[in-house]
């Protein structure tokens, strides 16, 4: 039996095959190397059934470095102890296979982070972004919660909103600064006013905080992949699933012909795992 696992910042989903077809399927946590510590993965991780299991494809967040694959690694082998392979690569491989399958495309991920690459239909040949909300992430909805955050704070939100802000989320100074300054995550906590921006997305102050918000990312990819414009971008991720008309309204600013969007890309790891 193979199991693919999909692994963001705030969710993972997690499928076993067995002669291509599903037989498990299941959302957790999310789970980062940088963030959670050996014990906290591994109890995450035997909530998956482990009996059958012989090969493992592993793509998450934080796992584009060598030390945080073998980590994840270390911890798979002990969580399910008959595999005989394990596979770990970044969550943005995960997207350009399910997204391009083996096909020549850029591949986006927008959710709590984004990051993006170049992909051959075989390896990734070029990179950008996954560099965390604070230095990147443009695109995403640890960014876009940001955003709104940083107008809340200058008091540059129109009255309605900020109303109904408050009485939502029982936001005030202190406590917006305590959650992103002083507990764990504080990504996740940012990405979770996303819900909030996309209930009011036809107010004019929100349509132009996602222009500018899908803007940046955009400028960022055409000038990263400026040699790449004639290839799909394909993309995943929740934000781009469901800021989709938002996201194709930007694009229409600069080279790149949107292809695929995906709310995860789950099915396309299936079908990409199921053909080998």
């Amino acid at each position: 039996m193979i199991l693919i696992v999909d692994s963001g910042s705030t969710k993972s989903e997690w499928t076993i095959l067995r002669d291509g077809e599903v037989t498990f399927q299941r959302v957790l946590e999310g789970i980062s190397p940088f963030f959670h510590s050996d014990e906290e993965m591994i109890r995450t991780f035997r909530q998956i059934p482990s009996d059958g299991i012989r090969n493992i494809h592993y793509y998450g967040t934080g796992c584009s470095t060598g030390p945080n694959r073998a980590k994840l690694h270390l911890v798979l082998k002990k969580a399910f102890p008959g595999a005989q392979l394990v596979e770990v690569d970044s969550d943005i491989m995960g997207a350009a296979r399910g997204l391009c399958q083996h096909e020549p495309g850029i591949a986006g991920i927008l959710g709590t982070g984004s990051n993006s690459c170049v992909f051959d239909g075989e390896s990734i040949i070029e990179q950008h972004g996954g560099l965390g909300y604070i230095l990147g992430d443009e695109g995403s909805g640890a960014v876009l919660g940001k955003m709104l955050m940083q107008d809340f704070l200058n008091n540059r939100l129109p009255v309605e909103l900020e109303e109904e802000l408050l009485e939502q989320y029982s936001l005030n100074r202190d406590l917006l600064l305590h959650k992103v300054y002083r507990e764990p995550l504080p990504n996740r906590y940012l990405a979770s006013f996303a819900p909030f921006v996309h209930h009011h997305r036809q107010e004019s102050y929100v349509q132009g905080l996602l222009a500018r918000h899908f803007k940046s990312f955009l400028e960022n990819l055409s000038w990263a992949f400026s040699n790449y414009t004639d290839l799909p971008l394909h993309l995943t991720g929740s934000v781009a699933w469901y800021f989709k008309t938002e996201v194709l309204e930007a694009s229409k600013q600069f080279p790149f012909e949107i292809g695929t969007i995906l709310r995860g890309p789950t099915p396309g790891l299936i079908q990409f795992h199921s053909t080998f």
